[in-house]
């Protein structure tokens, strides 16, 4: 996120930050998921998704990219609640959440003119 940040502030090179950005998040996704709720698919769409809004040339890609994250967080987050170090956590806000984003990329996707 901190690149996404200089790309925001640093038009020069602003495409450069965003690659950067994208190779932490594709690290990120790359370790196997071992909890029953991770949220790390979430959290890589969100940046994928930002770096879309900041793109010039790639935000079909990006955006893309967001989508198929926030897909890909949904087996992550089955069931009614996660018990996580004693503390229960309802899964329907972050199934709702996620649906949201998936129609907010959605809607970015489209209007970008990406096929």
């Amino acid at each position: 996120m901190a690149y996404l940040a200089k790309a925001s502030r640093d038009a020069t090179h602003r495409d450069e930050w965003i690659r950067q950005a994208v190779v932490y998040f594709d690290k990120d996704l790359s370790f196997p998921r071992q909890k029953p709720v991770d949220l790390e698919f979430y959290s890589a769409g969100r940046g994928f998704e930002e770096a879309g809004d900041l793109s010039s040339a790639d935000s079909c890609l990006y955006y893309g990219r967001a989508w198929e994250a926030f897909a890909d967080e949904q087996p992550f987050i089955q069931g009614e609640s996660y018990t996580f170090y004693g503390k229960t956590v309802p899964l329907a806000p972050m199934r709702q959440e996620i649906e949201k984003s998936r129609e907010r990329v959605q809607v970015k996707f489209e209007t970008a003119g990406c096929n």
